[in-house]
């Protein structure tokens, strides 16, 4: 039996057609009928993917040879090494992408992309890596939609050595409102040194300001962002005005 009549029967059998195989493997639903057709064969990195796919090893794909289901079991359930690279992904999908793709390469540019992307890159909904780009992100550099953590973290919430965001806290912060040692806010700001509308700190520059020392009560301090705050920034001290009682 030819490698396309293989693949064929392998689609058939787990019930796909072959624009949802083309969507899977992200290539044409052309290329797909090339291959059952046998006028072309997939690249290296296809041949993996359908392996994976239909949970059978590559000289059973593409030779027919029969290996021995419970050791090919084990393999496929294993993430691949090869030439420096680790790489796991998921034969769960979200539409074409992996419920979770891990990738590290040993020159630092593994990309991983996935709902859950672990990797040198990530790009995902949870992305975690080196450089990290998601909703929510963990990483050496990190940007998140909604939460980002990093050295430097750049997101909606931001926490991390330097962190920019609407809620930033780092040593250094540049935010609407900032909290760490050096703050640049736009609204509310509290730290060592602090520029803010409503700035609270040792050192202070702003619309309204109030210079701390070691025996400042926090009930003091949220009491003055209490009197001068604003919108989100007033419900944010009451919240920690609650936390207080």
């Amino acid at each position: 039996m030819e490698f396309g009549d293989r693949l064929y029967q392998l689609r058939r059998k787990q019930g796909l057609s072959q624009e949802k195989l083309a969507d899977l493997l992200q290539v044409t639903r052309q290329s797909v009928s090339k291959w059952e057709s046998g006028q072309a064969m997939p690249e290296l990195s296809k041949l993996i993917q359908l392996a994976d796919l239909f949970q059978v090893t590559l000289d059973e794909l593409v030779r027919g040879e029969a290996g021995d289901k419970t050791a090919r079991n084990v393999k496929n359930s294993r993430p691949r090494r090869q030439n420096g690279t680790y790489e796991y992904r998921s034969k769960a999908h979200i539409g074409r992408v992996p419920l979770v793709h891990v990738r590290f390469d040993a020159g630092g540019f593994g990309v991983a992309r996935g709902i859950i992307a672990i990797g040198n890159v990530s790009v995902g909904i949870v992305s975690v890596g080196g450089i990290s780009l998601g909703i929510i992100s963990l990483g050496g550099l990190s940007a998140g939609l909604l939460l980002a953590l990093g050295g430097i973290a750049l997101g909606g919430l931001a926490f991390g050595g330097v962190a920019v965001g609407v809620i930033a806290a780092g040593a250094v912060s540049i935010a609407v409102y900032g909290w760490g040692s050096t703050v640049l806010a736009k609204e509310l700001g509290y730290g060592l040194s602090v520029s803010a509308r409503v700035a609270v700190g040792r050192s202070v520059a702003g619309e309204y300001t109030l210079t701390t020392e070691p025996g400042t009560e926090a009930s003091q301090i949220i009491g003055f962002f209490l009197e001068h705050s604003r919108g989100f920034g007033r419900m944010l001290a009451e919240f920690l005005a609650g936390l207080l009682r």
